[in-house]
């Protein structure tokens, strides 16, 4: 039930049929990236010439492989759509924004491991 033309089919590619769970951002509909069915979904603004932010990305590559298909992460440039960034009033990265089923439950700025990510988000929807 999720469907964009682009993009999408180039991670399916990547990882080998398996459902996708993660993807760089390349301009599509929020919306419809938030809203995925199901699955708990993670914005992550970064910037590439900032270690921790990348370093945190990978961090979250990693939960997002731990979780069976329940989460999914979109990884986003700030340098590369400041729109994005500034709507969501990002002003420091690493900025990780979680949804699930299109609500926005968290914001969380900074970086943090993939065990301490597991952590934070679990915590969060137990209060939800």
């Amino acid at each position: 039930d999720f469907c964009l033309s682009r993009g999408l089919g180039d991670v399916y590619k990547r990882q080998k049929k398996k459902a996708p769970v993660w993807m760089d951002y390349k301009g599509e509909d929020m919306r419809q990236l938030t809203e995925l069915s199901g699955r708990k979904v993670l914005i992550v603004f970064y910037a590439p010439w900032s270690r921790p932010a990348t370093d945190y990305v990978q961090a979250v590559k990693s939960y997002a492989a731990a979780q069976d298909g329940k989460a999914f992460a979109v990884l986003i440039d700030a340098d590369a759509y400041p729109d994005v960034a500034r709507k969501y009033g990002l002003e420091a990265v690493p900025l990780t924004v979680l949804y699930l089923e299109g609500m926005k439950l968290k914001e969380m700025v900074g970086g943090v491991s993939a065990p301490r990510l597991n952590e934070l988000i679990e915590q969060t929807i137990r209060v939800q």
